[in-house]
């Protein structure tokens, strides 16, 4: 069954979205200046990266085609 969001729900998922993404950016920065970084632990936190900017997209979409 598809979940009916309003706008503002939207827009409020996609500040926690933004904010966990800017926040997994930092953390994979962070990890990869200081050079010991563990690889396996690197691509699962791109993977994450990923995922979360697929659903920011996705929410975007939705918000452009609801009537203002």
């Amino acid at each position: 069954m598809k979940e009916r969001l309003t706008r503002e729900e939207i827009e409020r998922r996609l500040a926690a979205l933004r904010e966990a993404h800017e926040a997994l950016d930092e953390q994979v920065d962070r990890l990869e200046s200081e050079g010991g970084a563990d690889d396996l632990e690197l691509k699962r936190l791109k993977k994450q990266t990923l995922a979360i900017k697929d659903r920011i997209a996705i929410l975007e979409r939705m918000l452009q085609s609801m009537p203002a």
